[in-house]
């Protein structure tokens, strides 16, 4: 049987739609807010994954936030305090990727293990590895906001980038686990591995992005956020 539909877009010459999008941030005052009441409070191991791109070395400035201010009760990634281009998880201390530039125009993968029991900080940017075993506890404090492309406790910290598939779970990810979510067309729901709260940011248009995970935990974008076709 003939298939008339098969390529059509080839056939026409005319680009197929984008099925993947990244969120644009301005870095002025563009971020997606999402209700922290819906995640877990207080919790012990965590893990979040996500794809950054940003050219910008301003140093104290985030890409992704959540909790309250205050001693073990939030964690933020941005750009070190030093500036210059590193990566930097914040809590009451800061695990950063110095003297490694990141903040190059490029996608880079961005993964960070939070393990209560010893308790261990692991920072991963493309499977480069950092740890800490120095920098204490974390249990999240719910109450000012899980925030993409600005700083949850600090008002004004908006950084200009790129986000892609940023994910979160409450359980500490393995070697293998991370390995696995450093393909771009991977996810952890498609993985199995039960996130807590996944955009896939697959609308391509609107103002919110939905929750892939299932928990419900969707998306508000706010100010100078824009969809772009941009990603790994």
């Amino acid at each position: 049987m003939l298939n008339l539909g098969f390529n059509l877009w080839q056939r026409q010459g005319v680009a197929a739609p984008p099925s993947n999008y990244s969120l644009s941030f301005d870095g002025v005052n563009g971020y997606v807010s999402a209700p922290d009441t819906a995640l877990p409070n207080g919790m012990t191991d965590l893990s979040f994954t996500l794809w950054l791109k940003t050219s910008v070395t301003t140093p104290d400035l985030y890409a992704l936030s959540w909790g309250t201010a205050g001693p073990g009760s939030f964690v933020s990634l941005g750009i070190d305090f030093g500036g210059g281009g590193p990566f930097v998880i914040v809590d009451t201390l800061g695990l950063s990727t110095a003297p490694t530039n990141y903040a190059d125009g490029a996608w880079h993968c961005v993964q960070f293990v939070y393990t209560d029991a010893v308790p261990q900080w692991d920072l991963y940017v493309d499977g480069n590895h950092t740890t800490a075993t120095d920098h204490g506890n974390i249990a999240i404090n719910n109450g000012d906001g899980f925030n993409l492309g600005r700083s949850s406790v600090d008002a004004g910290k908006y950084l200009q980038c790129k986000i892609y598939k940023p994910t979160i779970y409450t359980y500490a990810l393995d070697g293998d686990q991370l390995a696995a979510l450093r393909d771009p067309a991977q996810d952890g729901v498609s993985l199995g591995y039960s996130p807590t709260l996944y955009y896939p940011f697959s609308e391509g248009s609107g103002s919110t992005c939905a929750d892939g995970s299932g928990n419900g935990i969707d998306g508000a974008l706010n100010g100078g956020v824009t969809w772009s076709v941009d990603h790994p």
